[in-house]
């Protein structure tokens, strides 16, 4: 398209990363074709934290130009940026932050731009909640008593008044408001209102929040969910139809009215469903597949075998015995991540091993706290064993952290020959995980030695560290309601790599593609009932019916894997790596995320052709 693009991203992770949108944002925004045709990227989110002085303390790689709060102005930013500063009574921060790609080293620098909201004038920020509940049926008096809605409903205001002062829109030059989940909804309507023909507005899912939440409370989890959505979609049957009213939750209110946006980007095939199946304004939208990628980093068989040793040394100083293999889990603390699947796969491979003399470690990544300091690990290590040992309260557990360990360790206890090492810390360093970790050991260790990454979630909408370690032929279990799965299977033609073992929780049948093994232990869910109402009632006894088979038979896929694993290690790293480089994050610019920014400049212009922002 010709003229200038700018790319406005609107996420909580404006500053640095702390979970997925990071992640996708380091790996979109740093891509080549990203970079050839968008010009300018902005990452605008609320400033948290202005504790002395709100122009310091955001991490390394960023640089500030301007703060109405601290008196900076390198450039006279002044002159643009504090009349919308004084007109809301916000904190306006602008700069510049240096976004980097830890697999291939990729950088970016991008424009930073934070708002200080706490403190706002009521006047502007009712008007525009008053506008929202008139154009778009959003009701602020339900939520605003929440500040993680409130925030970004203020945000809206001074954040694109500086962008419309910031970014030169003139001539041929277009500016695309990306709201990343619902934090961004707000502004996305705000860049509606202003009705400006260059300016078109985008709804990013990452997720559909509500859907996430039935998913996560209801005791049949994904078997129950997605079997009841395809049959009530059949059925020409709506979520709330089934699921009832969700207007109680904050985010359901801001991502129901994100249908008025320009363009619908999904991470993935099922958020796409979820989302035709949120309302009938979704299903009649056109929504733009826009998926995640996965690194596609080249590896020598020797670095591939100093990466199992390192690991092995490590599992070795913490356990005192060396490990045949090494299992990993990297995930968020949270229930989707469903880390008691591992645990049932592996109390049916520790009896399996043990019969063969062999044996494993998992390291499970998660953590709900902030980082933990060096000092803290390195005396936790000391006194008494961390991470193999674990005492309650922080710098050590908190939350549902102690309710993990426990389970965990329950395992530990009645296991012979797996075990399950839990640590609860950010990042896999030396400096982060104490002084029993090999000294040069680094994150791409544990991704490149790994001999199986586990994924078994229950609601993923993509799942990128699913696949992670797939380019250097680790053996990788996703479940198939995983979003990542669909995509893998349609860039690969349906010619998946051996070393991906797809876990169907939904159907019953723990498999990959080809898999034909007998049924007859298992509940047939999908004729349970002739309606999406009937398959409402799958119960937790029947999920755990399943969860019990299917895991059994994973844990003998796995092992059948592993048999084989030094005979074919050099085909699933030839075939992993040949699949992730069309999962590669240039792929997902150049073919999806691209050409989907250009059809929302088209939509933008119907729209307006149509009548502007009432459409």
């Amino acid at each position: 398209m010709a003229g200038t693009i700018s790319a406005v991203h609107v996420t909580h992770e404006a500053v640095r990363k702390v979970g997925g949108i990071g992640a996708v944002l380091e790996g979109l925004l740093t891509a080549t074709p990203y970079q050839r045709e968008i010009r300018r990227s902005f990452l605008v989110g609320p400033l948290f934290d202005n504790f002395g002085g709100a122009g310091r303390g955001l991490g390394a790689g960023v640089k500030v130009l301007y703060s109405s709060l601290d008196g900076i102005d390198e450039g006279n930013w002044v002159a643009r940026l504090r009349p919308v500063a004084e007109k809301f009574g916000a904190g306006i921060v602008y700069g510049k932050r240096l976004l980097r790609n830890e697999w291939n080293g990729q950088a970016a620098e991008v424009e930073l731009l934070l708002v200080d909201i706490a403190n706002m004038r009521r006047g502007p920020v009712d008007e525009f909640k008053g506008q929202l509940h008139r154009k778009y049926g959003v009701r602020s008096d339900r939520y605003e008593y929440i500040w993680d809605y409130e925030q970004y409903v203020r945000l809206a205001l001074p954040a694109f008044e500086a962008l419309e002062r910031l970014v030169d829109l003139s001539g041929e030059s277009r500016m695309v408001v990306l709201a990343h989940e619902y934090m961004g909804v707000p502004t996305a309507l705000r860049a509606l209102l202003a009705d400006n023909p260059r300016v078109s507005s985008v709804f990013h899912a990452h997720e559909v929040a509500t859907v996430r939440r039935i998913v996560e409370e209801h005791p049949a989890h994904d078997t129950m969910f997605y079997n009841v959505m395809p049959r009530a979609r059949k059925e020409g049957l709506f979520l709330s139809d089934l699921f009832g009213r969700h207007d109680d939750f904050f985010k359901h209110g801001l991502v129901s009215v994100a249908h008025h946006c320009d363009s619908l980007f999904a991470v993935g095939e099922f958020i796409r469903q979820e989302l035709q199946f949120l309302s009938e304004p979704f299903k009649s939208k056109e929504i733009d597949l826009v998926p995640n990628g996965i690194p596609s980093v080249p590896s020598t068989r020797e670095e591939q075998e100093n990466s199992r040793r390192l690991l092995r040394d490590y599992a070795e100083a913490l356990l005192g015995w060396r490990p045949t293999f090494v299992f990993s889990h990297v995930a968020r603390l949270v229930m989707s991540k469903a880390f008691w699947r591992d645990v049932h796969v592996l109390r049916h491979l520790d009896r399996s091993l043990a019969g063969r003399g062999e044996t494993a470690v998992l390291f499970l990544l998660g953590t709900e706290g902030a980082q933990r300091k060096e000092q803290d690990v390195l005396r936790m290590e000391s006194q008494y064993g961390w991470p193999w040992n674990h005492q309650v309260g922080y710098p050590d557990l908190t939350g549902a952290e102690i309710g993990l360990d426990r389970f965990l360790q329950e395992f530990n206890r009645q296991s012979r020959t797996v075990k399950i090492v839990f640590i609860n810390q950010f990042g896999w360093q030396p400096s982060r995980c104490g002084k029993k970790m090999p000294k040069e050991m680094t994150f791409l260790d544990l991704r490149r030695g790994s001999d199986v990454e586990f994924g078994q979630s229950i609601y993923e909408p993509f799942g990128i560290s699913q696949l992670e370690p797939l380019t250097f032929g680790a053996v990788c279990v996703p479940t198939n309601v995983c979003g990542c799965v669909p995509f893998a299977i349609q860039q690969s033609g349906g010619n998946m790599p051996g070393n991906i073992l797809i876990a169907d929780y939904v159907s019953g049948l723990g498999s990959n593609q080809s898999d034909t093994s007998d049924r007859s232990d298992l509940s047939d869910l999908s004729d349970k009932g002739a309606s999406a109402r009937s398959l409402l009632g799958v119960s937790q006894s029947e999920a755990d019916r399943v969860l019990e088979a299917v895991s059994r038979r994973l844990a003998d896929r796995v092992l059948a894997v592993l048999n084989g694993l030094r005979e074919k290690r050099e085909e699933y790293v030839r075939d992993g790596h040949e699949l992730a480089s069309r999962m590669s994050w240039d792929v997902i610019a150049e073919d999806f995320f691209l050409p989907a920014v250009r059809r929302s400049f088209q939509r933008a212009a119907a729209r307006q052709r149509a009548g502007g922002s009432q459409s």
